[in-house]
C-alpha cells in the first residue's frame, strides 16, 4: 500500500496511527488540518483548501493523509489503496 487515508473525528488517534505507519514505511504524512486552518483557528476558504490538498496529493507517489472529513476533496476517499475510518464509542 502506497496511499493511505486515515479519517475520523477529533481526538480518536488518527495522527498517532499515521505516525506509527509512517515510521515503519517511511511514507510521508499529509495533515489535513494544516490545509484547512489558518492562525487563530480560522477556516481557510473551502475551494482553496481542497485545491491545495489536491496539489499536495499529486506531488507524492506515496502518502498517508489524516484528518476529519470536513473540507476534503473526494480524492482522499477515491485515490487511496486503503481508507481507515476510525470510529470508537466514547
Amino acid at each position: 500500500m502506497q496511499k493511505i487515508s486515515i479519517i475520523g473525528v477529533s481526538g480518536i488517534g488518527k495522527t498517532t496511527l499515521a505516525r506509527k505507519i509512517s515510521s515503519k514505511t517511511e511514507i510521508p504524512i499529509i495533515y489535513i488540518d494544516s490545509y484547512i486552518w489558518e492562525e487563530d483557528w480560522k477556516l481557510v476558504d473551502r475551494e482553496k483548501a481542497q485545491s491545495d490538498l489536491r496539489s499536495a496529493l499529486s506531488q507524492h507517489k506515496k502518502w498517508i493523509i489524516e484528518g476529519y472529513l470536513n473540507y476534503i476533496p473526494e480524492e482522499i476517499l477515491l485515490r487511496p489503496d486503503i481508507v481507515l475510518y476510525l470510529k470508537f464509542n466514547r
